[in-house]
């Protein structure tokens, strides 16, 4: 009923930046060895109950518009869930909750607004908690309906003084606070033979933000907030034993927020109302 698992990674990265305009070249070589170990316990044949701790690493580096480099980011991460089949193996379900600690995060600092020069920095360490869930109920052998959810508290916890970006208790960029979708399909058989399948799913995600407070030298906000954002899919098609033939709307409800918050001109959107004929050939 009970396993444990150990584990290990070991990374290894070297790097050479040559650039005209520096004197000399960069060099540099990180390695870490990453640990993890997890257990889980089986509660019966349907159900599990599981916590892991796994530490993640990401390379220092150059920048290209900065003489400074930046150092290596560490991130460990504590979870505990549990997964189970019910009512006659007709709902699956699955929860967790984590917390994770960064060491040495890597954000983005701004070189130059006018020419978009920026570079990356270790602007402190972050602290990350939330929890996600899932359902996908059967009610029969034709119609199921499935809920997905989580929500994500993010903060600096610590500031580097050398890189004055955020301020302790910041969130961190580009990180939506909670997103949520609901799905429903419909399984038949079609007059002429085929199989039938019809979708429908709705998925909704809040906002995130974008902070510099550099940017308030330079006379512009420097903090911007995207806004919630909404999507509607759908899909009806035929399927053969090697022929598939789907008839698709993607984004029914023309959503055109912008999905990321931006200070610039540039900027990040979904496709706008999208409709297509999908054919596809198994060998």
């Amino acid at each position: 009923q009970l396993t444990l698992t150990l584990g290990a990674r070991y990374f290894e990265d070297e790097r050479e930046l040559k650039d005209s305009r520096l004197p000399n070249s960069k060099s540099e070589r990180f390695d870490h060895l990453s640990p993890m170990i997890s257990l889980n316990y089986l509660i019966s044949d349907n159900a599990s109950l599981y916590a892991s701790v796994t530490e993640g690493f990401r390379s220092g580096g150059f920048n290209e518009f900065s003489v400074e480099n930046y150092d290596p980011e560490t991130v460990r991460s504590y979870e505990i869930g549990a997964k189970a089949v019910l009512l006659d193996g007709r709902l699956d379900t699955s929860g967790a909750v984590f917390y994770s600690e960064y060491k040495d995060y890597q954000g983005v600092d701004i070189v130059d607004p006018v020419l978009s020069q920026f570079a990356l920095v270790n602007p402190g360490e972050v602290e990350m908690q939330g929890a996600e869930i899932s359902a996908q109920l059967r009610l029969n052998e034709h119609l199921s309906f499935g809920i997905n959810g989580n929500y994500i508290d993010t903060e600096f916890t610590k500031i580097n003084p050398t890189s004055p970006i955020y301020n302790v208790g910041d969130p961190i960029d580009y990180t939506p606070r909670y997103s949520y979708g609901i799905n429903a399909r419909y399984d038949f058989s079609w007059s002429f033979g085929a199989a039938g399948f019809a979708l429908i799913d709705y998925n909704r995600q809040g906002g995130s933000v974008w902070t510099n407070r550099i940017f308030a030298n330079f006379g512009l906000p420097f903090r911007v907030e995207s806004e919630p954002t909404s999507f509607i899919n759908a899909q009806i098609g035929a399927q053969w034993e090697s022929i598939t033939v789907r008839l698709f709307g993607r984004n029914l409800s023309d959503e055109r927020e912008l999905t990321l918050p931006v200070v610039s001109n540039s900027f990040v959107q979904n496709r706008p109302r999208t409709l297509g004929l999908e054919l596809k050939y198994d060998f």
